[in-house]
C-alpha cells in the first residue's frame, strides 16, 4: 500500500482547473485519497453476505478493493467483525458505531486513515469503474463533499468527503440521524447530475441548511458514473447484474 503523503501528481491540476476530462484524457496513477469499502452489513434482502457474492472465481469485495487500489494511495475495509476480511491485504478498520449505518463507518474511517479525501463506497457494486472515482476527485475543488445523482438519487456510498465533513458527521450522528443524505444536506456539497445545465448553480431542497451545487456531468461519463454506480442487494438483482456483465464482457 503506497504512502498517503505521495507526491500530488497531474490530477490535481483537472481538479484545481474545474477542466471537463474525456475518459481517455485522465492520468492512470495514484491520487492522494483514500478509498474505503464498507462492509459487514446484514445483507437481509440477500440472505447471504453480498460482499462474497462471486464473479469470475473473485468476490465483490476482492474486485472492489483491486479498482480502489488502482486509484487510492490508502485503502481500507470498515466492518463491524474484521475477522471475515483480515485476509484481503488491506487494513479492517472496526466501525465503532456498528448496526448505526454508513455514518457510524464514514466516522470511524477518517479516525484510522491519514487522507483528508475519502472515497466512500459500498461492498454490493459489481461494477465499481476506478475512472467513475478519478472523474468524481476531478470535480472536488474546494466542496466538502462530492456526489452524483442518477435517476433522481444521491449515491452517498459512491462519493468523495473531505474531513472537513467528519466533524458535521459525528454532529449528525449525535443528534440521532444515521442517514449519509443527513450529512450531505449539512455540507458544502456538489452534486454531479445528468442533464443539469438548466439548474443553474444553487440547488435548493427541502432540509438542505448547507451550500449545494449542482455540476451537469457530461454524456460520456453519464454512462461511466450510471455504470459504477449500480448496486445489488437482492438476489434477483445479482442474476441481472451477472447477464449485464455477461453482455458487457
Amino acid at each position: 500500500m503506497s504512502n498517503a503523503s505521495a507526491p500530488v501528481n497531474s490530477m490535481t491540476n483537472f481538479r484545481q482547473s474545474g477542466v471537463q476530462l474525456s475518459p481517455s484524457a485522465l492520468p492512470v496513477t495514484q491520487l492522494p485519497i483514500a478509498g474505503a469499502l464498507l462492509a459487514g452489513g446484514q445483507s437481509r434482502r440477500m440472505g447471504r453476505d453480498k460482499a462474497f457474492l462471486e464473479t469470475d472465481g473473485r468476490p465483490l469485495v476482492q474486485r472492489s478493493l483491486e479498482t480502489l487500489g488502482k486509484v487510492c494511495s490508502e485503502v481500507v475495509i470498515s466492518a463491524g467483525k474484521m475477522e471475515p476480511y483480515a485476509h484481503f491485504g488491506v487494513p479492517v478498520v472496526r466501525d465503532l458505531y456498528p448496526g448505526q449505518g454508513p455514518l457510524g463507518g464514514l466516522i470511524s474511517v477518517f479516525e484510522a486513515i491519514s487522507c483528508d479525501l475519502l472515497f466512500l463506497t459500498a461492498c454490493d457494486m459489481p461494477f465499481l469503474q476506478e475512472n467513475a472515482i478519478r472523474y468524481i476527485y476531478a470535480q472536488m475543488s474546494d466542496y466538502d463533499i462530492v456526489v452524483p445523482e442518477t435517476g433522481g438519487k444521491l449515491h452517498t456510498l459512491h462519493a468523495l468527503y473531505h474531513r472537513r465533513a467528519a466533524s458535521a458527521a459525528m454532529s449528525v450522528f449525535q443528534s440521532g440521524k444515521r442517514s449519509l443524505a443527513c450529512l450531505v444536506q449539512t455540507c458544502r456539497t456538489c452534486v454531479l447530475r445528468q442533464n443539469a445545465a438548466e439548474i443553474g448553480g444553487t440547488l435548493n431542497i427541502a432540509g438542505a441548511i448547507g451550500d449545494w451545487c449542482v455540476k451537469p456531468v457530461p454524456e460520456a461519463w453519464s454512462v461511466i458514473l450510471d455504470r459504477s454506480v449500480i448496486n445489488v442487494n437482492t438476489q434477483d438483482e445479482w442474476t441481472e447484474a451477472l447477464r449485464l456483465e455477461s453482455f458487457l464482457n
